[in-house]
């Protein structure tokens, strides 16, 4: 399609006019934590089941706003000790073929961290562990202690993903259901 040189002065001057706009960078980004559930892989006639939700929030662009003042900065503030603590400096996974497993994408200060794991869903069994290396059945009551011998860095990674997750479901609560 040939555009005329009208239209064409048009475009460019249009693009001129948006590049020029100052847009502060932080005025524009939004920090998220989206949490999907993913099942395990389908079993012939059966339905699968898919569910997922996203927090999110756009900070301030008014200086001398105080930064802590509303619930949303303090999650996202909770959240970033979180991944301090947990040392989640890096994308981590933790998944097995064909089992069900949450991921959690956080996309915080333009940078993003993608979690995933299965041990919340399969360690509902009180005889499984998940490892570093895969599912292992345990005697009951003997989960801690076989969890007790991985690496710190892979229990502190867990340890991160499971209080990340516990920390989002507080407040998805909170929001629609009133809190407790």
């Amino acid at each position: 399609m040939v555009l005329s040189p009208f239209v064409r002065k048009g475009w460019a001057l249009l693009a001129f006019c948006l590049a020029a706009i100052p847009f502060p960078a932080d005025a524009l980004a939004i920090d998220s934590v989206s949490i999907r559930y993913l099942d395990s892989h389908p079993i012939p006639g059966r339905s699968m089941e898919r569910q997922e939700f996203r927090i999110s929030r756009t900070p301030s662009a008014h200086p001398g706003s105080e930064s802590s003042s509303r619930e949303i900065d303090r999650y996202f503030e909770e959240l970033s000790a979180l991944l301090v603590a947990g040392h989640l400096d890096h994308d981590w996974q933790l998944a097995i073929p064909d089992a069900p497993a949450i991921e959690i994408v956080i996309e915080r200060n333009g940078k993003k961290r993608t979690l995933v794991s299965c041990h919340t869903l399969l360690e509902r069994d009180p005889e499984i562990a998940v490892t570093k290396r895969g599912v292992v059945r345990v005697a009951r009551e003997a989960r801690k202690e076989r969890l007790a011998r991985e690496s710190e860095a892979f229990r502190r990674h867990r340890e991160a993903f499971e209080a990340i997750l516990r920390l989002s479901l507080e407040r998805l609560h909170s929001r629609f259901a009133g809190g407790s």
